[in-house]
């Protein structure tokens, strides 16, 4: 580990990347799955109030909408990151100022 780095403390200093949006990308895709299960169970409302019929008669569910929403909102939380030292001034004590 870096001296700029054992000074930094217990914050990490997040990137972006690949291994950040693949990060970002299974978070979201498993908080949509585990979303979607928790609101098929029991739908808020009840069932029917989520069922909608389609052109062809078939029953169809408007669960996935929220469910998404908030895998986006999980996904993007992740995504964003901390801003890297170049961006931001170390302001942490002991730290240089000219």
């Amino acid at each position: 580990m870096s001296a700029r780095a054992q000074q930094a403390g217990p914050f990490r200093r997040f990137r972006s990347g690949p291994a950040a949006a693949l990060a970002a990308g299974t978070t979201a895709a498993c908080a949509a799955r585990a979303a979607y299960a928790v609101l098929s169970r029991r739908p808020p409302g009840g069932e029917t109030r989520w069922t909608r019929t389609n052109h062809r008669g078939e029953p169809v569910t408007l669960l996935e909408g929220p469910a998404l929403t908030g895998a986006s909102v999980v996904g993007a939380a992740v995504g964003a990151g901390q801003p890297t030292s170049r961006s931001m001034p170390d302001l942490s004590p002991g730290a240089r100022t000219c």
